[in-house]
């Protein structure tokens, strides 16, 4: 069956009243890059919707909060380009966890961006061996603040302050972003 004949068969099915609500998701799916912009589609996935609600996976509860304070205005693009229109969007992390891996991945636009940033980290520093599971909080910290502190063993030192700084912010503004702030701040 070639491609053509699939996608009129698509359309069909999506024409009947019991499809229509997958077909408004479809192009939802579809147009939601172009609605939202490509940062904020790397970080978000509508994944259903459920008596006009559209149901929208993000990446972390900032996302969550940000995108709830623009949802009208969302709604108002989306509303433009599908029918029947949605109601309500509702934002949630709990569903990004459950993606595929390759679906949470970010764009390579951003990406390039995070590189470009003067306090981006090169690399974490992978570790010797590896490191069980913690068992309670305080040896989750005890491991954060293990890995923290030979990140920042690896790193230049401000010279102003001599904490550690990424080379990034040294080669930009010759000390840490800490401390070229508070000069900014001081003027």
């Amino acid at each position: 069956m070639p491609l053509d004949a699939l996608g009129q068969l698509i359309n069909q099915l999506e024409a009947q009243p019991q499809w229509r609500r997958q077909g408004q998701f479809r192009r939802i799916q579809d147009c939601w890059p172009r609605v939202v912009g490509p940062s904020v589609a790397a970080q978000t996935q509508p994944v259903r919707i459920d008596q006009g609600v559209l149901f929208v996976a993000v990446a972390n509860a900032t996302w969550s909060q940000t995108l709830t304070f623009e949802r009208l205005r969302i709604i108002e693009k989306l509303n433009a380009l599908v029918t029947p229109p949605i109601q309500d969007i509702r934002f949630s992390t709990g569903d990004w966890f459950r993606r595929p891996r390759d679906q949470r991945e970010r764009s390579g636009a951003d990406e390039e961006g995070l590189r470009s940033h003067p306090s981006y980290l090169a690399q974490a520093m992978p570790p010797v061996a590896p490191v069980p599971f913690p068992k309670t909080a305080l040896e989750a910290f005890q491991q954060w603040a293990d890995r923290r502190q030979a990140e920042a063993r690896r790193q230049a030192q401000c010279p102003r302050c001599s904490c550690p700084c990424p080379e990034g912010e040294l080669k930009r503004w010759s000390m840490c972003s800490l401390c070229i702030a508070k000069g900014w701040q001081a003027r």
